[in-house]
């Protein structure tokens, strides 16, 4: 992981994965927009991106993100992740492989988006930027 932008969403993984929801904000753009998986809309603006990410962070016990790797492509970067967790009510685990793709701005994170299929967050990335 070399190219700075790499650098920046590797940052804010490991604050998701520290729940620290100020220092992954400080990576974000204030107008930012997050469409996740399991998301019905879209998230937008810190505010938004924080209610978001207070209700992941209290509904499991504990979970790690761990990127696969960073495919940098100009101002977008996709990372694929494996996800492990437990739930806090039921005790559940799961484990999962999810894709993020990032735009970046200005050394911000503009937008991020989650796919379950690689095809898909493949083809997105091949595509126009969607900011």
């Amino acid at each position: 992981m070399s190219d700075a932008n790499s650098v920046i969403v590797g940052r804010l993984i490991d604050a998701w994965n520290r729940q620290d929801l100020e220092a992954a904000l400080e990576a974000m753009h204030p107008e930012c927009e997050v469409r996740g998986i399991e998301v019905r809309e879209t998230l937008r603006g810190h505010g938004g991106v924080a209610a978001g990410f207070r209700d992941w962070f209290d509904a499991f016990e504990e979970f790690t993100i761990e990127p696969e790797d960073f495919i940098s492509d100009g101002d977008r970067v996709l990372v694929p992740m494996r996800q492990r967790a437990r739930g806090k009510g039921s005790g559940l685990e799961i484990e999962q492989r999810f894709y993020q793709l990032f735009t970046l701005r200005d050394g911000m994170v503009v937008r991020f988006e989650e796919y379950s299929e690689e095809a898909d967050a493949r083809e997105a990335l091949a595509g126009p930027p969607r900011t």
